[in-house]
């Protein structure tokens, strides 16, 4: 098995998965996997925080339904 990473330009909100796959996807032949991180979907769908809004924090407060408490995690609380 051979991995290869796709370098692209910076992706940003609103750029078309298809145009940039287009630019710089080689050609796939049979048996291929393509994978694409969630980073680069969420940013073309514009599913992003500017990180001046929000601490890490507060973002994860905001979007988890739960937080464990955990002597791994610092800062961590128990939510119910």
């Amino acid at each position: 098995m051979r991995i290869k990473a796709i370098r692209t330009h910076c992706i940003v909100p609103g750029d078309s998965l298809e145009a940039v796959l287009d630019a710089y996807l080689p050609p796939l032949e049979s048996e291929d996997i393509l994978v694409l991180t969630s980073k680069i979907l969420s940013v073309i769908q514009g599913r992003v925080v500017p990180k001046e809004s929000l601490s890490k924090e507060e973002l994860i407060h905001q979007e988890a339904d739960y937080i464990l408490k955990s002597s791994r995690l610092p800062g961590a609380h128990c939510l119910t």
